[in-house]
């Protein structure tokens, strides 16, 4: 037996208590339990109670009742059995809903908002009722994956789609009153159907695989498009929606906006992480108000002042060395993180209370921004800054946006600073940083630099180089870089570099200790030179003599060639060639008594009763490009019949 829901319980005992109360009071007039709507969903009863006691109706879910409930929104519902009795219910919202059928919808026929959303049992639209005052329907997050059940519903003006299974858009290609439109996160690559939609004044296609936006070029009330991370390449039939306000493109294969320098109504304009290389189009739009051209690899915007009527600018992980087009703007939101931008100048004009982005680019000097404005600017990386002598006051021209000068913390003792003017008293190489941080305000700065301080010193001690070969270079050969004597003071970094003709070779087998001799190298000569480091010293560079003409070099056998196999006419020998210098190419041919066996050059040999007690041995020749030829014979063997 099925135990009631304890929301019903506690109904059907107040029933009861209501009953007797109302027969000693001679009252006959009461409900009855057969009275209650059959709610089998524990989740859906417990939600209509609560609905019930806060409006004020009670907590009894009986027809009467439930019909007098004009709102509704519950979360985790199974089963919809019962709703049908909400019959003057304008708005349902089920939320992470398990529902599988929406028929119980049926009463409902003054419902204007639907909301079943978060369903993996909801697959398919066919039991949902026609609902005729049905204006919104939200359906997200669901398993849906036909939409026929929609067809023929022209009262829709709103549909909320995204998160779903849909290939196939055709049924939505009556619902002419649609004006908002939401279809992220499907499965369809074609919107042909939606070109009959010409009411509609907010699209949403994103993450759907979709190249054509053809069929949107008649909807001429369309107000907002978002079409982010698709596959759109071209933005062609976009240039006749003059209503076209928002337009989000970004996270697509697009490199030309031409299409939209006629676009004057645009107020909103994403194509972050394309490949556009030209902003010019959208100069002329005056309407324009936010733009995000970020991570589309561009290295200028265009004239000073071109883009000053923006107030919200993104332009993230471009190679901008300068954003003069924005001279003028009253920005309030600002990204220019990620791009190789020196100075901001052009940014003088933002607002007072502006929001600045400025992280990871090559700025020292902020005091041109309002003092007033929110900076984050994060990772500026100075490089190595113009040298300066020792003993020099210099101005590092490191400035906050109030103009004070920010002195560095350099990493030497013998370095200091006085009003953001630095005094090296050391040569050398000297590394400095600043970091400036308020947890209490929206303002960050740390950059980093290194400058170097003349004049150098030179080491007191040179060493020389030990003579690089005490005979003949030879290929194969392989060269040491010793060193006779030591500098002082010792190095801390020792390069070596070896050259061959006089060019220097690339890669790790020209930058050891030990250099082997190429077959390249036959005719050359080859020299080494090394080079001491230390900071504060000017570099010392020794290089040897250079060696006389590389001459042909002698191949090398460290496991001689040896006859295998059993040793008796019918059988099969096999040579092992042995181990002999990389590369070398070897020659093989087979002896019978010491002359040649007709035909047998290869590995192996099949014994003939000519070879009964012959000596049978092989001679291998190895040959190599800058090396002498050179041959071995193996140890013979005698075979038996």
């Amino acid at each position: 037996m099925t135990r009631p829901h304890p929301a019903q319980t506690l109904i059907r005992l107040a029933i009861s208590a209501s009953l007797g109360l109302a027969l000693a009071l001679g009252n006959v007039g009461v409900s009855h339990a057969s009275d209650l709507v059959n709610v089998p969903d524990a989740t859906l009863a417990a939600c209509l109670v609560t609905e019930l006691e806060s409006e004020g109706i009670g907590t009894e879910l009986t027809a009467d009742n439930l019909a007098k409930l004009e709102s509704l929104s519950c979360t985790g519902v199974s089963d919809l059995t019962g709703i049908g009795e909400l019959t003057a219910l304008t708005r349902l919202a089920l939320t992470s809903a398990n529902v599988a059928n929406l028929a119980p919808l049926t009463g409902a026929s003054r419902l204007r908002s639907l909301w079943v959303t978060g369903s993996r049992q909801l697959t398919s639209l066919d039991s949902l009722p026609s609902l005729p005052a049905l204006t919104e329907l939200d359906l997200s997050r669901n398993q849906i994956s036909d939409l026929a059940g929609l067809a023929g519903r022209t009262g829709l003006t709103k549909l909320v789609l995204d998160g779903n299974r849909i290939d196939n858009l055709s049924p939505l290609s009556g619902l002419a009153g649609l004006k908002k439109l939401v279809l992220s996160g499907n499965r369809f690559t074609s919107i042909t159907p939606l070109a009959s939609l010409t009411d509609v004044e907010y699209l949403v296609l994103s993450l759907n695989s979709i190249q054509d936006l053809g069929p949107l070029a008649g909807l001429s009330r369309l107000a907002e498009l978002r079409a982010e991370k698709t596959d759109v390449r071209d933005l062609g039939p976009l240039s006749g929606l003059s209503a076209l306000r928002y337009l989000h493109v970004g996270y697509n294969h697009v490199s030309d906006i031409s299409a939209l320098g006629g676009l004057t109504s645009l107020v909103t304009l994403g194509v972050s992480n394309n490949a556009i290389h030209d902003l010019s189009p959208v100069f002329g739009l005056h309407q324009l108000r936010v733009l995000d051209a970020s991570d589309n690899g561009l290295t200028a915007l265009g004239p000073r002042g071109a883009l000053s009527q923006l107030t919200s600018v993104g332009l993230i992980g471009n190679q901008l060395h300068s954003v003069d087009a924005l001279a003028g703007a009253r920005l309030t939101l600002v990204n220019i993180s990620d791009n190789q931008l020196t100075n901001v100048a052009a940014l003088s004009e933002v607002a007072p209370d502006a929001t600045v982005y400025l992280w990871d680019n090559k700025i020292r000097d902020f005091s041109e921004l309002p003092d007033t404005v929110s900076v984050l600017a994060y990772n500026q990386d100075l490089g190595e800054l113009p040298s300066v002598d020792i003993n020099t006051p210099t101005d590092l021209g490191i400035r906050w946006t109030d103009g004070s000068p920010i002195c560095p913390e350099i990493d030497s003792t013998t370095a200091t600073c006085s009003a953001g003017r630095v005094t090296y008293a050391s040569p050398g190489l000297h590394h400095g940083s600043v970091r400036l941080t308020k947890p209490d305000q929206m303002f960050g700065l740390s950059l980093t630099f290194t400058q170097r301080a003349k004049p150098d010193v030179t080491f007191t001690k040179v060493p020389k180089i030990a003579k690089l070969s005490d005979r003949n270079t030879e290929v194969g050969m392989s060269l040491r870089s010793d060193l006779t004597g030591t500098w002082s003071p010792t190095p801390t970094e020792i390069d070596r570099q070896w050259y061959v003709n006089g060019k220097p070779g690339a890669g790790a087998d020209f930058q050891g200790f030990y250099y082997d001799v190429k077959p390249s190298d036959l005719g050359k000569r080859v020299k080494v030179c090394v080079t001491a480091h230390r900071n504060g010293y000017t570099d010392s560079r020794i290089c040897s003599a250079q060696t006389k003409p590389v001459r042909l070099g002698d191949l090398n056998v460290w496991t001689a060639p040896k006859i295998t196999g059993t040793a008796v006419v019918g059988h099969t020998l096999t040579l092992k060639p042995g181990t002999w210098t990389p590369g070398t190419t070897l020659h093989y041919r087979w002896l019978r008594n010491g002359h040649p066996i007709k035909g047998a050059t290869g590995r192996t040999y099949r014994l003939t009763g000519k070879d009964a007690r012959a000596k049978i041995e092989v001679k291998v020749t190895g040959t190599q490009y800058g090396y002498h030829s050179y041959f071995v014979y193996t140890k013979p063997v005698r075979p038996k019949r």
